[in-house]
């Protein structure tokens, strides 16, 4: 099936059909909601540390985010080779 603007009329109207029966059913309402509210306040406990690295990021010079970034490569080099015994 197409996606986006590809879709034909009869395709939107269809997909359309099929969300309004899901959403009939009392429960998969309830779950959407219940998966939003988690997802939001996950968000929201995240987001004064993500507001200090985003913020410590843009202060840093672009020596030190460049050593930084390295070292977040290697590490994760690192693990992966661990991982695979093919890896040389």
């Amino acid at each position: 099936m197409k996606h986006g603007p590809d879709m034909t009329p009869e395709q939107r109207a269809r997909i359309s059909e099929m969300t309004k029966a899901r959403m009939a059913n009392p429960e998969v309402r309830e779950r959407i909601s219940r998966r939003t509210k988690e997802a939001k306040a996950a968000a929201a406990a995240e987001l004064p540390e993500w507001l200090m690295l985003r913020m410590a990021w843009t202060n840093a010079r672009p020596g030190v985010r460049k050593r930084f970034l390295d070292e977040i490569v290697w590490a994760g080099c690192i693990a992966s080779a661990s991982k695979d015994p093919g890896v040389a």
